[in-house]
């Protein structure tokens, strides 16, 4: 008796991201001839042999790892991930596919993160941003404490260097307040150049000014804030 083996290779597709897995189950078509088959003639007959594959592992992001791809492709340090709700975990994971779904208000969130996304992703963002605390030195420079207030006369200088040109902008929050006379005016200087003056308001109600200037790359003297 002959026999020969006819094997057909399953095509496997591997999903990024499965819900519903069905087992994998390549067929194997096994052909007879000639006498003493298993039916006891000669006819050939081709039995089919399923064998079950275990179902691949599929995996998809958790949250986590959804915030950590935004940042790592976009740059951006939103985290819209924070607002979904907790992914199941099933053996100490919770980014295997198989054990997840995708409900009608995971989908409305997911939606929302990606205009959310989309609107961070497209503004400019600056290169490198330096938050600095201007304080006076010892002594206040002819300026006086009284209780939590502190008169201020004179600069507070901070030297910095570019490595490029740039388009810089500056946030300052001041507030000041003088006894019978005007608020004094903040004067903001780069390089001893005046580039802004500003009519400081009351202690109480502090005002966010900003202002813009281009500079040339290469060390700079100073930014002075002088009250």
């Amino acid at each position: 008796m002959r026999r020969f083996l006819k094997i057909l290779p399953p095509v496997l597709a591997r999903l990024g991201a499965a819900y519903d897995h069905a087992p994998i189950r390549p067929r194997f078509f096994v052909s007879s001839c000639g006498a003493g088959n298993s039916t006891g003639t000669g006819d050939q007959t081709t039995n089919i042999v399923e064998i079950k594959l275990d179902t691949s592992v599929f995996h998809r992001l958790n949250r986590y790892e959804y915030n950590n791809a935004i940042e790592d492709l976009l740059g951006i340090t939103t985290r819209p991930a924070d607002d979904f709700p907790t992914d199941p975990s099933t053996h100490g994971f919770d980014n295997v596919a198989v054990n997840l779904s995708l409900t009608p208000a995971l989908t409305d969130q997911l939606n929302q993160a990606s205009e959310k996304i989309a609107i961070a992703a497209l503004k400019d963002h600056p290169r490198s941003t330096v938050a600095i605390d201007l304080v006076t030195e010892a002594g206040g420079k002819n300026g006086n404490a009284m209780g939590t207030s502190w008169s201020i006369i004179g600069s507070v200088p901070y030297a910095f260097t570019l490595k490029y040109d740039e388009s810089l902008s500056f946030f300052l929050v001041m507030a000041g307040k003088a006894t019978h006379a005007a608020n004094p005016k903040s004067t903001v200087k780069v390089d001893g150049k005046v580039v802004a003056v500003y009519d400081s308001k009351g202690a109480g109600e502090p005002e966010t000014n900003v202002f813009a200037i281009d500079l040339t790359k290469g060390d700079h003297t100073d930014i002075s804030v002088v009250r």
